[in-house]
């Protein structure tokens, strides 16, 4: 049944229509209510200022579809035969102004706005401006609408009246042929702004940009001018642009209103973030409280799993944060990390058939414990020793870095060397899936890398490892080498960046090749895993193959613990330091390989996967591989590695006689060594400028030269307790200076030398010799004295000259 109101009752009702809202709130005092809580408030009034708004620039859509229905159906001439308001407006001047001239237009413009709009009415429309009729250039229409528009106030005929002021704003002009969506704002790591953004045309083509669901990043450059605009849109498929400044400010306008508070993080590294510092723990160790990102998802401080939603953003609470597909200057050379967040250990297919270690529970935990049992004893036969869990302990302790960083001021690196096919690349491939990475090489640090490229990739992953592949000594340049050493203490690059943001390291390298490195400074900033077939217990190959898919979910576990693993780790670190089993170590190496071993152990008290034999074990190991690491730096640093090849150079007769002079004084027996038999304390001197110019020339040959200047190796030397002072006072206060004859005979001049004693140098007297090897070379002199280190050749072939021999 039809009901219609009577004339009287719809007069009734449009006054107490209008009497309803005279009396309303506006939307923007609604907070005088008092109903809400001035966050909810807050909320309420931004978007209600966000749905209110209307846009400078507007986009045609299911508005611009009813103007066009509404205008067709005006462009009937029945329509204006109805009109009250036509009535009157015609009645002047029937010749100029009739209906049929309405009708003309009304379809003119329903064709006009029907063009701006996509045939699909799924499909974005076009932006488009209206350009008001004006008193001068449109004269004549513009005093016919205004009259009809004022008839129609008369009569309160509203259709009427809005065709006129519709009119009088002009009919639309399409200047694109896309929609774009800004959905938030993106902050950057220097503040800047960026948009995120998706782009739509007529036709339904998508932008499908690198981000999910095809979003693109709209920097504020390319957002800046109609023409960079125009290119960038280009650039990303069909996406005409054809408006002018203005029209751009006009979306600049509506973009700011659409994204108003709607900020969110732009993440450019994978790994971690930090936030915040958090409560130390019950040991009393720093907690930095930060968010793990990865491919998949994002790790929560609390150890929460973020997953990202449709726009690929994770939320922590009301803070958004969007990892970026690249960072910020170049790509993720090794790709992001996988979590896998929607696997366990129960359901991700693991296959116990074979293991030493099998669970001894149902529980999530019971599961990891063995996995984690069976890893870390495949990786020690696989390896051939405790280096593997000394390997494994490096890689774990990326997860601890924030902390162990912020206290040290730094953080080592891993090593991984051995010769061609021995395994290394395997071992350190079968590492990084710790991490969550799927890696089956590194980055090819002689051919491959570039410095600036290296420094790119230590910023794009944040305490996660970056992996150099193939390093062969001397065909490294040294500012790679620097780079490799300076990651140790993350030490700032002064270097141009495109954006002028200085590059940061923010993580640590993890080196393999065929050969170490000679430097010494970066020898002892890494953990020195060295890989032989050899050694190898067992060949698990097929075994690594299978279940390396499954490595992440061991790193997975102390993400979601971090906080508990990170005190673990620091706690054994701190025994470690501590210990009187390390307190005669070298500084560095303690602390480098102590690192590598607290993690190990932090995961182990975290699983509670290993007993004391098995600790106590690979402990003594760490302390032996210390001790040889450091003996092996050492023999690298500076004035070491010069008196190597002082050695190497005199054997090959590259240096002659002349450079040196030697004076010896008989002693009962060495010095600090009783009952080790009749001994001569020598003293050898040399000139520095001589022997310098002909090592040079020995090592030209070879395309080396001496790595430090002859003032440099002098203020090393001084430090050495071998070393003769160059200069003093005599008694009377007179300074001398250290001089000697050099050269026999008329040729013989007063040089000045630097001079060392042999029985205090560590190529001199080997105070370490045994009395029964000493005892064994009286009774077989072609042993070699064990008292003598490769210093005597130089000194034997002196005593030879200075008695007359060859």
């Amino acid at each position: 049944m039809k009901y219609e109101l009577s004339k009287e009752a719809a007069q009734r009702a449009v006054v107490e229509f209008d009497r309803a809202l005279n009396t309303a709130l506006p939307p923007y005092e609604l907070h005088k209510l008092g109903r809400f809580s001035p966050e909810e408030e807050a909320f309420i009034q931004k978007e209600v200022q966000r749905l209110l708004y209307e846009p400078q620039l507007p986009n045609a859509g299911d508005s611009e579809r009813r103007i066009v229905k509404r205008l067709k159906s005006m462009a009937d001439a029945r329509f204006w035969k109805n009109s009250e308001a036509a009535a009157s407006w015609v009645v002047d001047d029937e010749k100029k102004k009739t209906i049929g001239w309405l009708q003309s237009k009304a379809a003119l413009a329903a064709d006009l706005w029907a063009q701006i709009l996509p045939n699909n009415p799924k499909h974005a429309g076009r932006y488009y401006i209206c350009h008001p009729l004006t008193p001068r250039g449109n004269r004549l229409e513009y005093a016919w609408f205004h009259e009809l528009l004022s008839c129609a106030s008369v009569c309160k005929d509203w259709d009427a009246k809005w065709f006129a002021q519709l009119m009088l704003n002009g009919l639309p002009e399409p200047i694109s042929n896309f929609k774009m969506e800004c959905l938030f704002l993106l902050r950057k790591s220097d503040g800047t702004m960026n948009r995120l953004v998706r782009l739509e045309n007529v036709n339904g083509e998508v932008s499908d940009g690198s981000l999910t669901g095809g979003l693109e990043i709209l920097e504020a450059i390319p957002f800046s001018s109609p023409e960079k605009f125009r290119g960038w849109g280009l650039g990303r498929g069909n996406f005409a642009f054809g408006g002018n400044q203005t029209q751009l400010q006009m979306m600049h306008e509506d973009v700011c209103n659409s994204t108003n508070g709607r900020i969110i993080e732009q993440i450019d590294s994978c790994g971690w973030y930090f936030q915040e510092r958090g409560v130390p723990g019950e040991r009393g160790h720093p907690w930095l409280k930060g968010i793990w990102f990865s491919d998949d998802c994002a790790v929560a401080p609390n150890g929460d799993v973020l997953m990202p939603d449709e726009y690929g953003i994770c939320w922590l609470g009301e803070r958004g944060f969007l990892l970026n597909r690249k960072g910020r200057e170049s790509q993720f050379l090794q790709g992001r990390p996988k979590m896998n967040p929607h696997l366990t250990i129960l359901n991700c297919g693991i296959e116990y058939t074979g293991w030493t270690s099998v669970p001894q529970g149902e529980t999530d935990m019971d599961h990891l414990r063995a996995f984690y049992r069976e890893v870390c004893q495949r990786f020690y036969e696989a390896i051939g020793g405790y280096d593997a869990w000394l390997a494994m302990g490096s890689v774990f302790a990326y997860f601890a870095a924030p902390e162990i960083f912020d206290i040290h001021g730094l953080f080592p690196g891993l090593w991984v060397h051995g010769q061609m096919e021995s395994g290394k690349t395997k071992t350190v491939e079968w590492l990084s899936a710790l991490q969550g990475f799927n890696l089956t090489a590194g980055i090819g640090i002689i051919q491959s890398a570039t410095p600036v490229g290296m420094l790119q990739e230590a910023e794009n992953y944040s305490n996660l490892l970056v992996w150099v592949d193939e390093f062969r000594e001397r065909e490294v340049e040294p500012v790679k080498i620097a780079i490799l050493r300076n990651a140790f203490n993350r030490q700032m690059q002064a270097k141009w960046s495109p954006d002028g943001t200085q590059r940061v390291i923010k993580t640590a390298f993890l080196v393999s090749g065929e050969s170490t490195c000679s430097d010494a400074a970066v020898r002892s900033r890494y953990v020195h895993i060295q890989i032989s077939a050899s050694k190898r217990m067992a060949n698990h190959l097929k075994w690594f193959n299978q279940n390396k898919r499954h490595f992440y979910l061991i790193g997975r576990a102390l993400l979601g613990r971090r906080e508990t693993f990170v005190q673990h780790t620091l706690h054994f670190l701190d025994q470690w330091l501590n210990s009187p089993n390390v307190a005669g170590l070298n500084d560095r190496e303690k602390i480098v390989h102590g690192i590598a071993y607290a993690a190990w152990m932090g995961v182990c008290a975290l699983f509670e996967s290993h007993g004391p034999v098995d600790v106590s074990a690979f402990k003594q190991f760490v302390i032996a591989h210390v001790k040889a690491a450091a003996e092996d730096v050492t023999d690298e640093t500076n004035v070491n590695a010069f008196w190597q090849l002082v050695i190497t150079a005199f054997k090959a007769g590259a240096i002659p006689k002349s450079c040196f002079k030697l004076a010896s004084e008989p002693a009962e027996y060495p010095p600090d060594m009783p009952g080790m038999g009749h001994w001569n304390s020598h003293t050898l001197y040399f000139d520095p400028g001589a022997l310098l110019s002909c090592l040079n020339i020995f090592l030209g040959k070879q395309q080396g030269q001496v790595v430090l200047k002859r003032n440099d190796l002098r203020d090393q030397m001084r430090m050495q307790s071998y070393f003769l002072p160059l200069s003093w006072k005599d008694e009377q206060g007179n300074k001398k200076t250290l001089q000697v004859r050099l050269g026999r005979g008329k040729d013989s001049s007063n040089t000045k030398v630097w001079g060392i004693n042999v029985d205090k140098h560590p190529d001199g007297l080997q105070r370490d010799a045994k009395r029964e090897e000493y005892d064994k070379f009286l009774m077989n002199d072609s042993l070699g004295d064990p008292r003598k280190g490769a210093l005597f050749a130089i000194i034997h072939a002196l005593q030879s000259e200075q008695e007359g021999g060859v």
